[in-house]
């Protein structure tokens, strides 16, 4: 009856081979924050939302309108999406996606959720980092996991290489101890 069971077992189909190349890599909180922003500008820059691009990759110098002259800048904005898309700036709506804006804007979720996740509660409610990823793309969503706070993690890796080092030094007394009282015994 076993050997059934076990030829049965021998005779099983191996899972399925990988359809495509998968990559881990590791990263800090700063740099995936900074590739989280990276895939929404791309985003926003297929819709074409400019002036949106503007206020987030510029902010110190579009603090307030009064620095520059935003009907200027929202009519060139509006007159390059025409030229480009045939489109005003932020009808982002009716806009037919590109695969990699709808890539970037799966990953863009994914990261800025794990970081929001991660981070602070957020103070007002209409916050969408906490919204859970949809997927735009018919991609699967990145998986992304918290691996342990840089510092904490340090900290105890250094916590257990002291007390290996004490260990260590207590057993280097204790053998002193030990040959001291053989010597000690001996006389």
């Amino acid at each position: 009856m076993q050997t059934k069971w076990l030829q049965g077992m021998r005779l099983a189909k191996k899972p399925p081979e990988p359809t495509e190349t998968l990559y881990q890599i590791t990263l800090n909180e700063q740099q995936v924050s900074t590739i989280s922003k990276a895939c929404e500008l791309l985003l926003r820059i297929r819709l074409g939302q400019f002036e949106d691009i503007l206020w987030k990759v510029f902010p110190d110098k579009f603090r307030s309108e009064e620095n520059i002259n935003m009907e200027a800048v929202r009519s060139t904005f509006d007159t390059l999406n025409y030229l480009l898309r045939n489109q005003r700036s932020n009808s982002g709506s009716d806009t037919e996606w590109s695969e990699s804006s709808e890539i970037s804007w799966d990953i863009h979720q994914v990261l800025r959720n794990r970081l929001a996740l991660d981070g602070e509660p957020p103070t007002d409610s209409w916050n969408v980092d906490l919204n859970e990823p949809l997927p735009k793309s018919r991609m699967k969503l990145v998986q992304i996991e918290r691996v342990g706070k840089g510092d904490k993690l340090q900290k105890c890796v250094d916590a257990l290489t002291y007390i290996g080092n004490i260990t260590e030094q207590i057993a280097v007394q204790v053998e002193v101890g030990r040959v001291l009282k053989e010597v000690y015994r001996g006389d």
